[in-house]
């Protein structure tokens, strides 16, 4: 078999690569999401040689000196790496510094990750672990593992940012029995329809979130709103994150990162 017969070989067709993705539980987090999620729940500013983060508007996550560290960041389940380029654009703007580690189970995003993420991790969730510790968790993680995993995250985490169905913190024992035990500071609900793969396969019925939560904190309830996206494009994509053409020219990538 010649080489270019044995490359076509291993490029897999839009059914295989479906099934891949849905094996993987693979949602390609629409940017508009991420986004203004990112901006209503954090707030950041520098001020004198100190820049300061905080969460929901008074939580106080980091106040540090920025000749001597910066904010640390996990993006867990990272995909394509949305959530680490986009918590990276809004750092940067205030001028707080900021260390990502991402970690993901497929090596074939291993390059667009590395665009956004200072140290990239490839494998089990769990690696995230031996990490820490961080200021704030961030990102759109397989359902199967945000339940069992979000209360381990937290004990290495200051802080989490999480997209998730909204129905999993409501309608499941597991997911009410975590409500009771971690409830989310805020919950921002996701208007409307969700498009997280290709054009072929329809927008996702279900109802999603995006929610923060704090170590340690507690209340018997958490106030929830909607996000404030009006286009359906805010809602999916266009071209699969990490394939864009154009992400933003002013962007800063991680440190060392060159196209």
């Amino acid at each position: 078999m010649s080489a270019q017969a044995r490359l076509f070989e291993t490029i897999p067709t839009a059914a295989e690569q479906a099934d891949d993705d849905r094996e993987h539980e693979l949602d390609r987090t629409p940017r508009g999401v991420v986004r203004q999620a990112l901006r209503r729940l954090v707030q950041a500013r520098r001020d004198r040689g100190y820049a300061s983060v905080t969460i929901d508007g008074d939580i106080r996550l980091w106040r540090e000196d920025l000749a001597r560290s910066s904010f640390s960041v996990l993006d867990w389940c990272a995909g394509s790496a949305v959530f680490s380029s986009e918590i990276r654009a809004l750092l940067a703007e205030a001028g707080v510094p900021v260390h990502i580690t991402a970690v993901e189970l497929r090596a074939c995003e291993r390059g667009n990750i590395e665009r956004w993420a200072d140290e990239v991790l490839i494998g089990d969730q769990s690696l995230a672990l031996e990490r820490g510790p961080f200021d704030l968790v961030i990102g759109n993680p397989a359902f199967s593992l945000f339940i069992p995993m979000l209360p381990r995250l937290l004990e290495v985490c200051t802080a989490a940012i999480i997209l998730h169905t909204t129905e999993t913190l409501q309608r499941t024992e597991a997911g009410a029995n975590l409500a009771r035990a971690l409830p989310p500071i805020r919950e921002l609900g996701i208007p409307g329809s969700v498009r997280y793969r290709g054009a072929g396969t329809g927008a996702d019925s279900r109802i999603y979130s995006v929610s923060a939560w704090v170590r340690n904190h507690r209340a018997d309830s958490w106030p929830r709103e909607l996000l404030p996206l009006l286009a359906a494009s805010e809602r999916g994509w266009v071209e699969p994150p990490g394939a864009e053409r154009v992400v933003l020219p002013c962007w800063p990538t991680a440190p060392g990162w060159s196209p």
